[in-house]
């Protein structure tokens, strides 16, 4: 017997709501005013902000993860796939923890002694690329496990 949700959203887009959009708006608020007062230029989005949103998604679904109820309650094979799961979230959650330490101590640093910026670019461009592969695990992870969210 299956609990109706308390939201009128769909199940998914609820989920997507609280566990993805929510964790990305200081990076998509931060990136939208300064594109309004800077204007357009390569540094508009932040990789630090991007890559702590990251870490925030994947540590939500981690918890979400860990939170859900199986229907059955020893259904062990679904229990060892929530477990990979969970684990996957949570590595990219320290990754992305570490690109977003990463970030801030080389932008000190060319701010500081004013040295090239090659390394700060490639690493701000690893996490733009990076960005796309939880938001895509979100969704399946999502879709994969029934998750659900309560508002």
């Amino acid at each position: 017997m299956e609990i109706p949700p308390k939201s009128k959203l769909h199940p998914t887009i609820a989920w997507m709501l609280v566990h993805v959009i929510f964790p990305l708006l200081p990076f998509l608020i931060e990136g939208g005013l300064r594109w309004l007062i800077l204007g357009w230029r390569w540094d508009t989005f932040s990789g630090a902000t991007l890559s702590a949103s990251m870490a925030l998604i994947c540590f939500f679904i981690y918890q979400s993860l860990i939170a859900h109820r199986y229907p059955i309650p020893n259904d062990q094979e679904e229990e060892q796939h929530v477990g990979w799961a969970a684990t996957l979230f949570l590595v990219f959650a320290m990754v992305s923890t570490a690109l977003f330490s990463s970030i801030v101590l080389l932008s000190a640093i060319v701010e500081a002694y004013h040295v090239a910026q090659t390394s700060l670019s490639a690493l701000q461009i690893a996490t733009f690329i990076l960005c796309v592969i939880p938001i895509v695990a979100a969704y399946w992870t999502q879709n994969s496990f029934k998750l659900c969210a309560s508002f």
